[in-house]
C-alpha cells in the first residue's frame, strides 16, 4: 500500500516515518495545473456503509480501522481527526471519523462537506505544499490504497494459533508455567518484551501473564524492494530471562509458523525466513543449527563469509563445518548482514526436532 500522512504528530511510529520520505513521489499533477489528482474520485460513492468489509477497534489509545478487503489495517494514533482511505482501483473515498470510534462519515453530513470541499480546493493548488497545508489545516490523514494486499490480517491465522496450542501440549510438559501466544501486538495482553512495538504478528513467551520473550514476524508484502516470500523477525528477551535458551526456542518456533502462514488468499506460502542479527549469538542459533543462507545487505550473496570459510577450513581441516562455523563467528567476530533460513521440510523438520528436544531453563 502506497501512502502518506498530511497530518503531523509529535510522535511517529517506523512505518510512518518511512512514509513521509516518499510521500512526494505519489503526489500527482492534473490537468489546469492542480497538484493533487483527486478529481477523479467521489465521496457521493460512499452513500452507505459496505456491510462486513471494515472493522474499527481502540487499542490502548490507538484507533485502528480493518480493511477486509484488502486485508489491511490501518492504525491511527493520537491527533488524526479525518481519517480517509482512497480506493484508487474503484474511484471511491471511505472516510472516518477518529473522535467518533471510527464511524463512517457518509454523503450528508457537514465532515463529508468538509472533506470534500478540502479536497476540491487542495487540487487547484500548484504548490505541493499548499495543498498539503490545506489538507492538514483540517486534520485529514489520507491513506492510498493500492492494488497490492499486505499481510497484516493474514487469512489463516486460525490455522497457525492451531499449530500453538499444539506446541504448548509438548512444551508445557516440560515447563507448565510458560505458555506460548501468537497474534498481532496490539492484540496481546500485558506487558510484552518486544524489539520493536508495532502492528505486527509476534510470537510470546509468557510467564505470570508477562510476555518474557518474543519475535516479531514482519510480513508486509507492499513493499516493492522486499522480496513477496520473506517473513522477516526480530527477536527480544527480559534481561532476567536471558541464558535460559528462549530465544533459540521461539526461533524454532518462527520457522514452523512461518512454514504454514499463508498472506493472503490466492498467494502461496511464505519461502523464506529473515534474520538481520545484532549479535553473534544470534546469528550462531540459525547458522549451527539449519541450512542458511548468508547474504549481503543488498540480498546478494555474501561472497566474503563464503572466503573466510573456505580459508578457515583450509586452515583447520580436522574441524566439523560447524566449529569452522563457531570459529568465524566468535573468534573473528563476523559481522553477519543477512541470514535466510529456507522455509523447507528440512529445516521445518530440525526446528520441530529442536523444540522437542531442547533442555530450557524453566523459571521458577
Amino acid at each position: 500500500m502506497k501512502y502518506y500522512t498530511v497530518k503531523k504528530r509529535k510522535t511517529k511510529s517506523k512505518r510512518v516515518k518511512k512514509s513521509k520520505k516518499i510521500k512526494k513521489k505519489y503526489i500527482k499533477k492534473q490537468k489546469g495545473g492542480g497538484i493533487l489528482d483527486y478529481s477523479s474520485y467521489t465521496l457521493e460513492d460512499i452513500n452507505e456503509y459496505e456491510p462486513g468489509r471494515f472493522e474499527f477497534n481502540k487499542l490502548y489509545g490507538n484507533f485502528q480501522i480493518i480493511d477486509k478487503e484488502y486485508n489491511k489495517r490501518y492504525l491511527y494514533t493520537e491527533g488524526g481527526h479525518f481519517n480517509v482511505l482512497i480506493d484508487d482501483l474503484n474511484e471511491i473515498y471511505y472516510a472516518f471519523d477518529h473522535w467518533k470510534g471510527g464511524v463512517q462519515i457518509t454523503n450528508g453530513s457537514i465532515d463529508h462537506k468538509l472533506i470534500e470541499d478540502t479536497f476540491e480546493e487542495a487540487s487547484k493548488e500548484k504548490d505541493s505544499l499548499l495543498a498539503e497545508n490545506l489538507l492538514e489545516g483540517e486534520e485529514i490523514m489520507v491513506k492510498e490504497l493500492s492494488y497490492e494486499k499486505s499481510c497484516y490480517t493474514p487469512f489463516n491465522l486460525d490455522v497457525v494459533k492451531a499449530k500453538i496450542d499444539d506446541l504448548n501440549k509438548i512444551f508445557k510438559k516440560k515447563c507448565p508455567n510458560l505458555e506460548l501466544q501468537f497474534d498481532h501486538y496490539y492484540n496481546l495482553k500485558g506487558k510484552i518484551t518486544a524489539y520493536e512495538e508495532n502492528d505486527y504478528l509476534i510470537i510470546c513467551l509468557y510467564y505470570k501473564k508477562i510476555c518474557i520473550s518474543s519475535i516479531i514476524l514482519e510480513t508486509d508484502k507492499t513493499n516493492i524492494d522486499i522480496d513477496n516470500n520473506i517473513v522477516s523477525i526480530s527477536s527480544q528477551t527480559d534481561e532476567k530471562f536471558q541464558g535460559n535458551k528462549f530465544n533459540k526456542l521461539l526461533r524454532c518456533v518462527a520457522i514452523i509458523i512461518s512454514s504454514i502462514l499463508i498472506c493472503n488468499d490466492t498467494d502461496g506460502p511464505f519461502t523464506t525466513l529473515r534474520s538481520n542479527p545484532i549479535n553473534p549469538i544470534s546469528a550462531w542459533l540459525l547458522i549451527s543449527n539449519f541450512k542458511t543462507n548468508v547474504r549481503d545487505i543488498d540480498d546478494s550473496i555474501d561472497k566474503k563469509y563464503e572466503r573466510e570459510l573456505f580459508q578457515l577450513k583450509a586452515e583447520y581441516p580436522d574441524l566439523s563445518d560447524n566449529e569452522i562455523k563457531k570459529k568465524l563467528v566468535f573468534e573473528k567476530k563476523y559481522e553477519f548482514k543477512l541470514i535466510d533460513v529456507p522455509l523447507d521440510a528440512e529445516n521445518v523438520g530440525r526446528a520441530e526436532r529442536i523444540f522437542n528436544e531442547l533442555d530450557i531453563v524453566c523459571p521458577p
